[in-house]
């Protein structure tokens, strides 16, 4: 992240622009993050369905926003691991992110994260 570990919710690095970040959600008191991304026609493979490069850094976006929620100014982060199962294939449209800090340490936070799509589908974990 750049220079601030909050970023304005509605003031997305390029990054979440190329993903098409439409909306995130805090609940802190919960400890989740819920994001709304656009997967575009250009994120489609042969196959036609989106490519899991693009869902597993939707994935990466919504997990590390959930421990961002739990940094102080002075702290910063980065995936140290992520793993991804593919569920089900997600079409061009909307796909929901739902995001929850399961344990944080003193140096590493653990979370974890689902992709839905537009009907409500699980298409990722």
């Amino acid at each position: 992240m750049a220079t601030s570990n909050r970023p304005d919710d509605n003031n997305f690095a390029s990054c979440y622009d190329t993903l098409g970040v439409q909306r995130l959600e805090r609940l802190h008191e919960e400890n989740q993050v819920k994001m709304v991304f656009t997967g575009t026609p250009q994120f489609l493979n042969p196959s036609g369905s989106i490519m899991g490069g693009f869902l597993s850094a939707m994935l990466d976006a919504a997990l590390g926003e959930v421990v961002v929620n739990s940094l102080s100014e002075a702290e910063s982060l980065f995936t140290l691991d992520i793993k991804v199962s593919f569920i089900a294939p997600a079409q061009a449209g909307k796909i929901f992110a739902e995001s929850q800090l399961i344990k944080r340490g003193k140096r590493v936070a653990f979370s974890e994260a689902q992709l839905l799509d537009e009907d409500g589908k699980l298409v990722a974990t």
